[in-house]
């Protein structure tokens, strides 16, 4: 809660009584716009809302004027009108806070959808407290249901700190398995059929088909479609060093550096002499953003020629 926040209690009044204004029937657009900006206030002024209404669903408190009939004989639905949900999605999302259902039914993942661009790190702040820190041009997607927590990494790199939920498991979809936890500090990297997930504290499940394997604090794992699991220690310091701007190799393909390395890069850099794509590469980059260092390093230590065009960087073998 920020300095300006009023007391939760009074704060809890606010939302209630919202709620059976939205829900009565006879809230107009003003009153959309109102709620709009109560909600934009502050973290815990949505926080607030959507637990009130958590709550009442769950009890079954609802007065009779908040239900809409659109006939008597049919059965009461417990949901505020489509649009006005959408609408307060919009303004949660908006907030940075993932948006519970208010119909009690989880939108697609699809809807609720973040991406970086070149060079780009993003903070979001979940509901129900855990972060995510997501990496330069990734693309990930979250979803809360009543008894599941969601998120789908489509691409690029995560950093996840989850709040500890044992009746809501915190579920990753990285195309070539899932990742389950429900209180812990973990990494997800993604580039293609290519996951490695790495844990920085607690303990994470990673299922692959039939086949499962756990992982502790400062143990990294690497999956893809054709590679079944690889488990292999490394220092909990290492664990997502890029959000501190720092890249770590460990006897890593240069492919898979130089993949990295056009998350940051303007212009598209281009592995274009095989013989340099298995190379292997190991050693610390203090300051990967720096495209122009990082490709210095490399043409140094590897023997590689450097030819940059306006439209994209070659690297080829000397």
């Amino acid at each position: 809660m920020s300095r300006a926040d009023p007391p939760v209690s009074l704060l809890r009044e606010e939302a209630r009584a919202w709620l059976l204004r939205m829900s009565s029937g006879q809230a107009g657009p003003e009153d959309e716009r109102a709620l709009e900006a109560w909600l934009s206030r502050s973290e815990e002024h949505r926080r607030q809302f959507a637990e009130v209404h958590r709550l009442w669903r769950e009890l079954d408190q609802l007065p009779e004027s908040a239900w809409l009939e659109s006939e008597p004989a049919r059965q009461r639905p417990r949901w505020l009108p489509f649009a006005m949900a959408a609408s307060l999605a919009m303004v949660l999302l908006a907030g940075g806070l993932v948006w519970r259902s208010l119909s009690g039914v989880a939108p697609e993942p699809s809807q609720w959808q973040y991406a970086t661009q070149t060079a780009e790190l993003r903070s979001l702040a979940l509901e129900d407290g855990s972060a995510i820190e997501l990496g330069a041009r990734s693309r990930i997607s979250v979803a809360y249901g009543g008894d599941t927590r969601q998120v789908v990494l489509q691409d690029g790199e995560a950093f996840f700190d989850v709040a500890r939920d044992v009746e809501r498991p915190f579920l990753i979809d990285v195309g070539v398995g899932t990742v389950r936890v429900l209180g812990t500090a973990f990494s997800i990297h993604r580039n293609g059929g290519q996951i490695t997930v790495a844990v920085a504290r607690g303990e994470v499940a990673v299922s692959r088909g039939s086949h499962r394997a756990t992982l502790t604090a400062g143990q990294r794992l690497r999956l893809s479609q054709t590679e079944l699991y690889r488990l292999e220690d490394l220092p909990t310091g290492e664990v997502a060093t890029w959000r501190e701007g720092r890249r770590v190799f460990r006897d890593s393909p240069l492919a898979d550096v130089v993949a990295d390395l056009n998350r940051y890069s303007p212009v598209p850099v281009v592995i274009a002499d095989t013989r340099l794509a298995g190379m292997r590469v190991t050693g610390a980059f203090d300051n990967f953003a720096d495209v122009a260092a990082v490709l210095e390093t490399i043409e140094l230590s590897l023997s590689a020629r450097v030819t940059r065009t306006p439209e994209r960087v070659l690297l080829r073998a000397r």
